[in-house]
C-alpha cells in the first residue's frame, strides 16, 4: 500500500520532503496519518512541512487529528497554537485529541 511505501522510502533514505508533502495531502486517512508520523521527526529540520501537518489538525479522521496534534505539540512557537486549537474544536469530546493537545 502507499502507507507502507512511505516507510520503505524513508528507511532507504529516498523519501524527500516533496514526496512526504504529497503524502500529507493524500485523501486516504491512513496515508496521511503515516505521513504525519514520518514528518514528525523532520519538522525541526524541514519547517516547510509544518503547514501541511497543521492543515491536518482538524481532519475528520480522529487518528489523523491525533497524529497531527502530537507532531505539532513537539514544536516550540506560535505556529502550533491555532492548529492545536482547531484540533480541539473539531472534536471537543474526543479524549484522544484532548490528550494529544
Amino acid at each position: 500500500t502507499r502507507a507502507h511505501s512511505l516507510y520503505l522510502l524513508d528507511a532507504s533514505g529516498a523519501l524527500n520532503d516533496g514526496l512526504l508533502a504529497s503524502a500529507l495531502g493524500a485523501a486516504d486517512p491512513l496515508v496521511a496519518e503515516q505521513a504525519i508520523r514520518i514528518a514528525r521527526a523532520r519538522l525541526s529540520v524541514s519547517p516547510a512541512l509544518i503547514p501541511a501537518v497543521a492543515a491536518l489538525a482538524d481532519h475528520d479522521d480522529s487518528q489523523v487529528r491525533f497524529a497531527a496534534a502530537l507532531a505539532l505539540g513537539d514544536l516550540d512557537g506560535a505556529e502550533r497554537v491555532a492548529p492545536l486549537h482547531g484540533a480541539l474544536m473539531a472534536a471537543p469530546g474526543d479524549p484522544w485529541t484532548r490528550s494529544a493537545v
